[in-house]
């Protein structure tokens, strides 16, 4: 996923999607805050946890399967609960662990909190990630398009809907809907200005809502509907 810390390129993405979809195209969004820690794919077979993997270019690839199958918040196994729909044969589910602020004593003796929990979960004993008090929030799946055909669903919210129900944590009240890019960067500057924050924050995920127009953007050019906007550190901190 591509990472930028400069709104201009969040402009700069969605010029280019518009330019895809063409000139009376509105593409729609949602902005998602995204929490300091690391990023996880989860492999699900069967409706069971069989497989995680660290995302990202500094240590993606790492298999953390047993350390993250001690998180609580991470579902063993996928059930409906309320729309009756099973989820698929093979799911792939990508999100963020973390910790929470108030669960982490104030002198962490880490340099930040991501540093904290890539070390209790990248290569440590299962035992002491189980000590950690990490916590994780799902983003999305992949290929959410053939996802959303399965579960009949039109859009990325609608999808984050479907893992809520099948026993996913989603950040589901700080998921903003938006109409356009004047909206994406108004939300982009809420989730900036969020001191009330229960974790600390890396950014805000843009992705496009609409699959239909997810779909066709990644079918006729190289651009993905998924970008990062990052937040910069605070100077001297």
């Amino acid at each position: 996923m591509l990472k930028i810390s400069d709104l201009r390129k969040i402009e700069e993405f969605d010029r280019k999607i518009r330019e895809v979809l063409g000139p009376d195209s509105l593409p729609e969004y949602t902005v998602e805050p995204i929490p300091s820690g690391v990023p996880i794919l989860l492999l699900y077979e069967r409706g069971a946890l069989s497989a995680v993997f660290t995302k990202g270019a500094l240590a993606g690839g790492q298999d953390v399967t047993r350390n993250v199958k001690t998180i609580l918040s991470v579902p063993l196994n996928l059930h409906s609960i309320l729309a009756g729909k099973e989820p698929p044969a093979r799911l792939e589910v990508w999100g963020t662990v973390y910790a929470e602020r108030n669960a982490v004593k104030a002198d962490i003796g880490y340099e930040s909190m991501t540093d904290m929990v890539s070390a209790s979960l990248i290569g440590a004993d299962v035992r002491d990630t189980a000590r950690f008090p990490l916590n994780m929030f799902c983003h999305g799946a992949e290929q959410e398009f053939e996802l959303s055909r399965y579960i009949g669903a039109s859009s990325h919210f609608e999808v984050m809907l479907m893992l809520q129900d099948w026993g996913f944590r989603v950040n589901k009240p700080h998921i903003r809907l938006c109409s356009g890019i004047t909206d994406v960067i108004q939300a982009i500057r809420t989730v900036e200005e969020r001191k009330e924050s229960s974790y600390d924050l890396a950014g805000a995920v843009v992705q496009l809502n609409l699959l239909a127009q997810r779909s066709a953007v990644e079918a006729a050019s190289v651009l993905k509907g998924v970008i990062q906007y990052e937040i910069k550190p605070p100077q001297g901190g």
